[in-house]
């Protein structure tokens, strides 16, 4: 399912969030980078992301700021652009136009340093619903042998793994 995004100065929107962006008076960068909720995840200073509610939506909202020159420069010196928001947006479209499934973005937006290098910016995803992590799955099931139901499910699980993987590798997709 192809996502329509809509365009507006720096934000990039999901058209079917739009009413519900409105709604909750979300309409600048500032906006979204004011969002506060309890931290999921914060490994280098600087990403955050962070998961809370909008109205009666769980959200997660992930903020890249300013990497410094140092990170800057050791990555143009590779040939590449230092990893912003933006990257994990287009990767989220293209899962979505591939029928992929992954989480669904509502937003994402960036301030430019300069040229393509972003200063800051944000990505606001919608909440996968009832999942929980590979990992904590494998730590619970994978490494003792299993029987009966564990061991249909965690077939299963490495299956659906599998033909996801294969169909993101043949769409030339990696995560």
């Amino acid at each position: 399912m192809k996502i329509k995004v809509v365009e507006k100065g720096d934000l990039f929107i999901n058209e079917a969030f739009l009413e519900f962006l409105d709604a909750l008076g979300l309409a600048s960068f500032d906006d979204f980078m004011r969002l506060e909720g309890s931290v999921v995840k914060s490994a280098v200073r600087e990403r955050s992301t962070q998961r809370l509610n909008l109205g009666d939506n769980r959200v997660y909202v992930k903020k890249h700021f300013y990497p410094g020159i140092r990170e800057i420069t050791k990555n143009l010196l590779r040939f590449r652009l230092p990893v912003g928001a933006l990257n994990e947006w287009q990767a989220l479209l293209a899962f979505h136009s591939r029928g992929i499934p992954t989480m669904t973005p509502i937003c994402a937006g960036r301030k430019l340093f300069l040229w393509r290098i972003e200063k800051e910016s944000f990505l606001l995803t919608d909440d996968l619903g009832k999942s929980s992590r590979l990992d904590d799955f494998l730590k619970a099931y994978g490494v003792t042998p299993c029987r009966g139901k564990a061991l249909e499910k965690k077939r299963r699980i490495l299956k659906n793994l599998a033909d996801i993987t294969r169909e993101m590798h043949s769409a030339g997709l990696n995560h």
